[in-house]
């Protein structure tokens, strides 16, 4: 896996997605059999500690999760979690760190201890910092990624969620064995559309490569659980680019924001709506002002800025697993041709400062 970049990891998420798929009783028996051991067999509300690209794999998933265990799913940061406390206080507790080094993740499952709960911790590294943290930690399946800007990692933890809930619940009667297949398939499904709506995007950055490689001031708009993939898109278009993203759900965004809209700015619509209603309007709105305005969408569509593909067949709950790719390929791409991976020399300060990641986290990678 050495030499990989992130370009190679949007490639590769489509085969592992589809491979874990196959893997859902081995990935998942061990968060399985915790959640029946606290619940005794019953279901209980769910709190997710994470964040980053964490935290917005959990979001994105959280609709689907309370969905298929009909219970509440709370998605907190861990700096709220130490705080402010947490609404539910008889939540089964899960944090998250691909990395396995995050400072506020280890002080959130501190932060748990000396309150008597037990978290446990889903990571890429079963080897790393929080291991010395927790008392149970489960490697959801990302395998090796090691560029920093996460892709295999967001989509295998959404789809890992997902794989979870769906075990359980079937395991526990709640669903039919055809709706447990139904669901496979749509994750299944979703795993292919990764990979088409990759395809799209390359093509879409060919035909708008300048408008890609200066993209200025970004608004991600969506909503549901694609709030979750617009956070993302904005995310990942910040670390690469280093350029200003901001997220909005559509209808926030015209109550306000879309008055500084100029042809200079760059808008990426994220609509899942089954025909075209307000939030392509919305798009076509701000289309009328800049001609960098892109529709990203599971429904197929003619227009020359839209990266679209045809997903009827999944459900809105998992389609973040798949809509997430166009933003991961221009990034990468973008990143890579710009060549602005680099960060300006004055972070370093920053990081001297205070750093998201532990020392033995720092001293592994930086080597």
């Amino acid at each position: 896996m050495s030499g990989m970049t992130m370009l190679d990891y949007v490639h590769e998420c489509p085969a592992r997605l589809q491979a874990n798929v196959a893997r859902q009783h081995e990935l998942c028996d061990s968060l399985v059999a915790r959640y029946r051991e606290v619940t005794q067999g019953g279901c209980a509300p769910l709190r997710f500690v994470a964040c980053g690209s964490s935290y917005h794999a959990c979001r994105a998933m959280q609709a689907f999760m309370a969905h298929v265990l009909g219970q509440h799913v709370e998605v907190v940061t861990p700096g709220a979690y130490v705080r402010y406390g947490a609404t539910m206080p008889d939540a089964f507790e899960v944090m998250v760190s691909q990395s396995g080094g995050s400072t506020n993740i280890i002080a959130a499952l501190d932060y748990a201890r000396k309150l008597g709960r037990a978290p446990v911790v889903l990571t890429g590294d079963v080897t790393s910092d929080v291991r010395d943290h927790a008392e149970v930690v489960i490697d959801y399946g990302v395998g090796v990624e090691t560029v920093g800007f996460v892709t295999v990692g967001l989509v295998t933890l959404m789809e890992f969620l997902a794989l979870f809930a769906l075990d359980y619940a079937h395991a526990a009667g709640r669903l039919t064995d055809t709706d447990h297949q139904r669901w496979m398939d749509e994750l299944a499904a979703a795993a292919q559309l990764h990979g088409e709506l990759r395809q799209r995007m390359e093509q879409m950055f060919d035909a708008h490569e300048k408008a890609f490689l200066n993209p200025g001031t970004t608004f991600v708009l969506g909503d549901g659980p694609n709030y979750a993939t617009a956070l993302e898109g904005a995310l990942k278009i910040q670390e690469t680019l280093k350029v200003p993203a901001i997220v909005y759900e559509p209808e926030e965004f015209i109550h306000g924001p879309n008055m500084q809209l100029t042809p200079a700015y760059t808008v990426f619509v994220i609509d899942t709506d089954p025909q075209p209603g307000r939030t392509f309007d919305i798009w076509r709105a701000a289309h009328a002002v800049t001609d960098r305005a892109y529709l990203v969408s599971t429904r197929i569509h003619e227009e020359d800025t839209a990266i679209s593909v045809d997903g009827a067949h999944i459900s809105e709950l998992v389609s973040p697993i798949c809509l997430v790719a166009p933003f991961q390929y221009l990034c990468a791409r973008a990143m890579a041709t710009l060549d602005c991976e680099a960060e300006h020399p004055l972070m370093t300060r920053f990081e001297q400062t205070v750093s998201s990641k532990t020392e033995r986290y720092r001293a592994t990678h930086d080597a």
